[in-house]
């Protein structure tokens, strides 16, 4: 710079580059709470549980009684013994006792009941206990609740109890980052953990993007038709590699036979009681675990805390526990006699995976999870959601590995490159068990 003569003030000085000293402050500020995810609450709960294949199955009993249906556009007239024909006899054999539908205009509550005596094909023989005549209308619904035998009869004809398979599968994830010895080396104005270097912000921030690529899958994905041990396979990569991707929970509810609810624009009592109507149906357990969106979780609140004096109930109209705990992020309520855990998710509202415009209802839903544990018929007792990985030889588990290939070590001859390269990888799935208790609810938008 060319001598001058002249006073020495804040314009000349900062006319000179660098010569002002900036104030940075030496961190970065994460305001995308991305750490706040759905593996998060799969891990806040435990529920990780090893696997020793890609593919995972079990079994669901059948229903012990089902209902029978009258299939017949012109019924007979009232009769006793009466002949009627149903969508199917599978259910019944002779010798059941049936619970009659009320009449139309039935003036008295009593129970009114017949025994089978007769099936041929469809159709089905029954006689009234009490000696009245039997009268159906087409579509009337039969129960099939008991069964009664003449003294010194013989058996009835075994039934055969089946089972629902259900099964699911291994997804693999992977993701890296590589950094060269000028990027390992230079400083930068920030600090990560103490240390001035790019190279741990990177490690960080490809971690968190790992597992939050984990957790999106878990809530969200779908499963390929075929999985690795196929011939046939329905994905694969550019190499010809099997690709297989797992059953997320939002599809175990949709698609496995869970619950779907549609509310009102304003959450209300009418959609509480009708879940657990549709709950107390499958006998569902009484304790759940509500993973809300903000739409639905704001509608929740407006209605149980009165906000803005506009709800049909009051702040007791409901047993709250309004202090959290403060670990679990949760609020918890009673309600028609079961207890539910709310826990907001950020989540799903993040602006770039699920909540965007024709974007799919994540955002506007919430998913109720039994936390109760589900009983198997030999007397034991399994996790109802549960994240499952692979578990290799030696008992090594698959569930997070990292290897880093360190081409800057002193004396490593094994990485050509002067480079450091980091690999994440995991191979899990989500399993759910008993879908019908599970329920996803959601809000209309406002």
């Amino acid at each position: 710079m060319a001598l001058s003569y002249n006073t020495v003030d804040k314009k000349f000085i900062s006319a000179i580059n660098y010569m002002d000293k900036r104030e940075i402050l030496g961190k970065i500020l994460d305001i995308h709470s991305e750490q706040s995810c759905f593996l998060d609450v799969m891990e806040m709960f435990g529920a990780m549980k090893p696997s020793k294949a890609t593919t995972f199955h079990y079994h669901v009993n059948d229903e012990l009684y089902t209902l029978g249906k009258v299939n017949d556009a012109t019924p007979p007239s009232a009769a006793n013994p009466y002949t009627i024909t149903l969508d199917s006899t599978a259910m019944a054999r002779v010798g059941d006792i049936v619970l009659l539908p009320a009449a139309a205009a039935a003036t008295t509550d009593t129970v009114r009941t017949a025994i089978v005596t007769a099936i041929s094909g469809s159709d089905i023989t029954l006689k009234s206990v009490d000696g009245a005549n039997i009268s159906l209308a087409d579509d009337a619904q039969l129960a099939f609740f008991s069964g009664a035998y003449g003294e010194g009869s013989g058996y009835p004809s075994a039934r055969r109890y089946s089972a629902t398979p259900y099964s699911g599968q291994l997804q693999i994830f992977k993701d890296a980052f590589k950094i060269t010895d000028i990027q390992w080396g230079s400083e930068v104005e920030v600090e990560f953990n103490g240390k001035p270097y790019v190279f741990k912000k990177a490690e960080y921030e490809t971690a968190l993007k790992f597992r939050a690529d984990i957790s999106n899958s878990l809530l969200l994905s779908e499963p390929t038709a075929e999985t690795f041990g196929s011939n046939s396979p329905t994905l694969t990569d550019a190499n010809g590699n099997t690709v297989s991707t797992h059953r997320g929970l939002d599809s175990w509810i949709t698609t496995q036979g869970g619950i779907r609810d549609a509310a009102n624009t304003t959450l209300d009592l009418t959609d509480w009681k009708r879940v657990n109507a549709s709950l107390d149906a499958v006998r569902a357990p009484k304790k759940y675990l509500v993973l809300a969106g903000t739409s639905w979780n704001q509608k929740n609140d407006d209605l149980f805390l009165n906000l803005g004096g506009s709800a049909s109930i009051t702040t007791t109209g409901a047993v709250w526990n309004i202090g959290k705990d403060i670990n679990l992020d949760l609020q918890t309520f009673t309600l028609y006699g079961r207890s539910f855990a709310k826990k907001p998710m950020d989540w799903f509202n993040h602006t770039s995976v699920i909540d965007y415009t024709g974007a799919p209802t994540i955002a506007d839903a919430a998913y109720f999870v039994p936390v109760d544990k589900i009983k198997t018929l030999d007397g034991g007792m399994e996790d109802r959601i549960c994240v499952r990985y692979l578990v290799g030889e030696n008992g090594q588990d698959t569930k997070f590995r990292v290897k880093v290939l360190d081409g800057l070590k002193a004396g490593d001859s094994g990485v050509e490159e002067d480079t450091i390269k980091v690999l994440y990888s995991a191979t899990m799935g989500l399993q759910v068990l008993g879908t019908k208790h599970f329920v996803k609810q959601v809000v209309t938008a406002s």
